[in-house]
């Protein structure tokens, strides 16, 4: 909690805010949120006024800093000093897909660089990541050609 006091400078309040949310990309165990959706949906996870429009506006009541957890959407407890990569490998078991046909964003941003840690990146505690899956078409060719090699070559041996 920030107590501001008559004689404190606009400088020394930026700095002290800067300094907490720098203190806060410091965490282990922390709950982020991972929504996967199909490549062909919208990344948006909800639509502003349709949410508006069912929930009736409650006046004087402090906002939760809890995050509840959205339909679909998966928990993972992290810390801020694992890499992308090893985030991606985490949601394996979540999408069934390997790190490179995940595309995990960040609001509108996409996460590329795997070798970043998950505090460098900007992700905080509670934070919703939306999952993307993009199979490469030509990958998954090569496994049909290869298996379909491997019963020919089966069969094959059963016959003589």
């Amino acid at each position: 909690m920030l107590c501001i006091a008559s004689g404190l400078c606009a400088a020394c309040m930026l700095a002290r805010v800067e300094q907490e949310r720098l203190e806060s990309l410091k965490y282990e165990r922390a709950t982020i949120y991972i929504k996967c959706i199909d490549d062909n949906e919208d990344t948006k996870t909800e639509n502003n006024s349709e949410t508006a429009a069912k929930r009736p506006k409650i006046e004087n009541v402090r906002p939760s800093r809890t995050r509840r957890k959205l339909k679909g959407s998966h928990e993972l407890k992290v810390s801020s000093e694992i890499t992308l990569r090893e985030l991606k490998v985490m949601t394996m078991q979540i999408c069934g897909a390997g790190p490179y046909d995940q595309h995990i964003m960040l609001g509108e941003h996409e996460l590329t660089d795997h070798s970043q840690s998950l505090a460098s990146l900007g992700i905080f505690p509670g934070a919703l990541l939306t999952l993307k899956v993009r199979l490469n078409l030509s990958f998954i060719y090569f496994i049909y050609l290869n298996n379909r090699n491997l019963k020919n070559k089966e069969n094959n041996k059963t016959k003589k």
